[in-house]
């Protein structure tokens, strides 16, 4: 039983060298990634609202998209959501009346 259990776990181990190999390294996902960007724009000389605009417009696209590394995405992802923002009247896109949530998330 001793050497099975050793065995499981050789074989456990070289799993996740050959998923390493075949994926690379693990990445954050995009919700993390996110964080640390936004965290460094708001130490530079951009202006505020333009930080929290990408910081809104992302996190839709995150939560119509799913949370994962940003290079899982796939060109697919994104017409996707092309195609979501297209069918969106204006006025729910940003122009909306004082108080009215205007994220796409609200409208998934």
């Amino acid at each position: 039983m001793k050497s099975f259990n050793a065995m499981s776990q050789q074989v456990a181990d070289l799993s996740e060298k050959v998923q390493t190999s075949i994926e690379g390294p693990l990445r954050p996902l995009s919700s993390e990634a996110l964080e640390t960007w936004t965290e460094v724009r708001r130490k530079t000389t951009v202006d505020p609202k333009k930080i929290a605009t990408d910081y809104n417009r992302i996190t839709d696209f995150i939560t119509f998209a799913g949370d994962k590394p940003i290079d899982k995405y796939t060109s697919l992802d994104f017409q996707r959501w092309s195609n979501l923002l297209a069918r969106v009247p204006k006025y729910e896109r940003g122009a909306a009346p004082q108080g009215k949530d205007t994220s796409a998330g609200g409208r998934l």
